[in-house]
Parts: C-alpha cells; sequence; structure tokens
C-alpha cells in the first residue's frame, strides 16, 4: 500500500513535528510495511525522520527552497488552476491512500493567512479533492477564512472526509463533506497510553519547578500588552523556566522571549518534561501542542489559548478548568492553578483518566475511516 501525507509543515516546531510522527503512527498501526511520502514545506527538517520520504509540495524536491523560491512556484500553482508540479500530483493521485496532516493550516484570519494557505495549502487541497480516490483529513481546526477563502476552501473540500477538533469547524463543513468530531491528532494517543504506569509528574516531596512556553501573537496593542504583562507576572512569581517549543523561521519563540522577559530559553520543552532530575513539575503553554506534550510526558499544564482548537482539545481530554483565553486571564488565577497543581495533581490526572475511554474510541473510529480509504482491508492494531 502506498500512502501521502499533505500540509506538513517543519519539525522545528516540535508540535508539528509531533503531527507528522502521530500520522506516521496511525499509519503504521494499520500497515507496518506500507510505503509511505511526505509533502512537507521543511522536508530537510525531517532528514533524521526514518520510514518516510519527505518532498516539498510545490517545488517536488526533497529539499527545502528559499522563501522566494516557495513563493514563486505558490504562484505557479495557481496559474496551473491549483494544480502541483505534475510529478506531484502524480503521487497524490496514484497514492492508495492520500492523509491530510493534523493541525491548522486550513485558516485566513488576516491578509498573510490567506496569502500562506492560498499558496501552500490550497494546491493541496484541491489535489487531494480531485483524486479518485477518497482522502481523509486527521483533525483539523478550519477557519477563520476571510479575504475571499472561505469559498475557495469549500469549493476544494466536498470529496474529503474530515476530521476536526472543534464545534465550529465542524459547523463549518457539516451539509459540505464528511465531517466527523475528532480529538487533536496529539491528544488520541491519550486514549492507550498508559499514563499511570508512567508515572506522571515529579515526586511530591521534590520542590516545585515551572516551566513556561509562550509565542508572539497577533493582536490589538493593548491586547498584546496585557497578554505580555500576564506572561511576565506569572514567570516572575512562579520563577518558571522558559522552554523553546518552535525555532524555525517565522516562528521562533526565542525571539519573542528576548523581547519579552529579556532573556533566552535555557532548553526545549521536551527536554524540560522528560525524566530526570530537573523535570517541571508544571507546565504553563500558550501554545496547544506544548501542553499536550507536557501531558504525554506526565507533566500538567495549563493552556493559555489563543484558538480554538485549545478549548477543544482540553475539553476532549475531561479538563477544560485548565484552559484561559490567553488575551483575557487573571495571571494570579493561573498561578494559584499552577502551585495546586505542583502540590497534588491526582484530580488532574483522573479527569484525564475519565476522558481516555471516549478518546480511543475516536481514534479507532479514525483508523477505520483511513482503513476504508484503501483498496484492501487493513486491520487495526
Amino acid at each position: 500500500m502506498r500512502y501521502l501525507i499533505l500540509h506538513a509543515y517543519s519539525s522545528t516546531n516540535s508540535g508539528d513535528g509531533l503531527l507528522v510522527k502521530e500520522a506516521l503512527a496511525l499509519i503504521r498501526s494499520v500497515d507496518p510495511e506500507g510505503a509511505i511520502a511526505v509533502l512537507a514545506l521543511d522536508p530537510d527538517s525531517f532528514s533524521d525522520t526514518a520510514g518516510a520520504s519527505f518532498v516539498h509540495p510545490l517545488t517536488g524536491q526533497n529539499r527545502t527552497p528559499s522563501s522566494i523560491t516557495m513563493l514563486a512556484h505558490g504562484g505557479l500553482a495557481l496559474l496551473r488552476g491549483l494544480r502541483l508540479p505534475k510529478d506531484v500530483e502524480s503521487m497524490v493521485e496514484n497514492a492508495d491512500v492520500a492523509i491530510g496532516v493534523g493541525g491548522g493550516y486550513m485558516r485566513g484570519a488576516n491578509l498573510i493567512e490567506a496569502i500562506k494557505m492560498t499558496l501552500a495549502h490550497l494546491p493541496q487541497l484541491a489535489s487531494a479533492n480531485r483524486r479518485e480516490k477518497d482522502s481523509v483529513y486527521l483533525p483539523q481546526s478550519v477557519g477563520a477564512l476571510r479575504w475571499g477563502t472561505r469559498s475557495a476552501v469549500i469549493a476544494h473540500a466536498t470529496s474529503i472526509t474530515w476530521h476536526v477538533r472543534d464545534d465550529r469547524s465542524f459547523a463549518l463543513l457539516d451539509g459540505v463533506a464528511q465531517v466527523r468530531r475528532t480529538p487533536d491528532t496529539a491528544v488520541l494517543p491519550l486514549g492507550a497510553e498508559v499514563l499511570g504506569a508512567a508515572s506522571p509528574g515529579p515526586h511530591l516531596t521534590q520542590t516545585p519547578a515551572y516551566g513556561l512556553v509562550a509565542r508572539s501573537l497577533r493582536s490589538t496593542r493593548q491586547r498584546i500588552r496585557d497578554y505580555v504583562a500576564g506572561l511576565q507576572a506569572i514567570q516572575s512569581e512562579l520563577e518558571a523556566e522558559l522552554l523553546l517549543q518552535a525555532s524555525s523561521r517565522g516562528n521562533n519563540d526565542d525571539r519573542f522571549y528576548a523581547s519579552a522577559f529579556k532573556r533566552h530559553a535555557t532548553r526545549t520543552l521536551v527536554e524540560g518534561t522528560s525524566r530526570g532530575t530537573d523535570r517541571r513539575s508544571v507546565v504553563v503553554s500558550v501554545r496547544l501542542h506544548g501542553a499536550i506534550q507536557s501531558i504525554r510526558n506526565g507533566v500538567p499544564a495549563i493552556h493559555l489559548s489563543y484558538e480554538r482548537k485549545g478549548w477543544g482539545a482540553f475539553e476532549d481530554l475531561g479538563i477544560a478548568d485548565y484552559v484561559y483565553n490567553a488575551f483575557d486571564f487573571d495571571a494570579a488565577r493561573v498561578i494559584e492553578q499552577a502551585k495546586h497543581l505542583a502540590a497534588d495533581p491526582t484530580s488532574y490526572w483522573n479527569a484525564i483518566a475519565r476522558a481516555r475511554p471516549n478518546i480511543e474510541n475516536a481514534r479507532t473510529r479514525l483508523i477505520e475511516d483511513i482503513c476504508g480509504r484503501g483498496s484492501r482491508n487493513l486491520s487495526v492494531r
């Protein structure tokens, strides 16, 4: 069987890298011997990823182009009527199963987002939609869609089976295509992972140690001032270590840290939540997949969400009380909650344990959708 994953970005953002990793794991769970190719905007960043080949969707090359080259090839795709290079179009059409990686790339809330989506992702969506065989998109947040992007996305969504991770995305696609409400791709493994046996969190007798994952956001000047002031209060009161999740061009958390805190990250999020003598007790994360990655590493996380996906994920995990609006949160409340979790995270982990059967059922349904797109029967492992 030949599998193709579309819309991958870069492993320099550990959240995006995690979504690609989980897409690969889903495929391997049903077909360990299948051939997998991935369309990625930064193929170079996946050079250490085994078991798949990585190709740039707009150039058809296995190396990362410059920004200018990518813009030029995106423009050519538009001139061709939303068609990728011939070799890439053949990859999409000839794959037995085409899978859109999970994430939030189908959005155009502002002009910059609309341009990026139109050039980088809309040609891939159109190609998947033209397939004679169906395509499956892993849990998405679709929208906001402004600047003319709504009609373009809807027009090329009709032949795809969509799994969406929030209710607003479901409402947008309901009646347009097959759509199912499913937890975030990075949440799905929590249905089967044995967190209890992994002894989540540090021993309660240890001195609490906190981590903070943050990023630059776009909004009005006043909202950004409030956002930064809240983060500074949390970091100061908790003496939180700044942890790095994203370091790609145009998406570098450390640059934001230098501006907001006058210091740099000392470690990555993965390093700060891995088992060891200097593991964090609690992480406060503005990045959703920073929060999820922390949880999966056995460290409780509080999420300051700037998009709808955060509420959907934490509701699916059964911990909706631990997600806040990044532009309107009470820093004192977040600090109090972090200290409480560091002292006793039992109720937090119990809530996730209660949610796990529903998460595992959703994962099973998603795998059944993937199996149904192939030319022969596959079994869930």
